[in-house]
């Protein structure tokens, strides 16, 4: 079974680029989950800072991937 968390595996990428196509509402509930398991393994303090910059991120997301990656590149600098 394939680890969808494994960024270094050639078939994650198609998998996550080929669910987000065609069912959208899947790959929000999976990115979903995958963000809220990666934050809950952290501590309690990052957990709180985990969460905070997600809903930041979530606050930022538009529904054009061009504004959006536009807005969360600015969030980096």
């Amino acid at each position: 079974m394939m680890d969808k968390t494994d960024f270094s595996d050639p078939k994650v990428f198609p998998y996550w680029a080929n669910l987000a196509q065609t069912d959208p509402t899947a790959f929000e509930r999976e990115r979903e989950e995958l963000i809220e398991g990666q934050i809950a393994g952290a501590s309690a303090r990052k957990q709180v800072i985990g969460r905070e910059l997600q809903s930041r991120i979530d606050a930022a997301r538009t529904d054009d991937p061009r504004e959006s990656c536009v807005r969360l590149s600015l969030m980096m600098f």
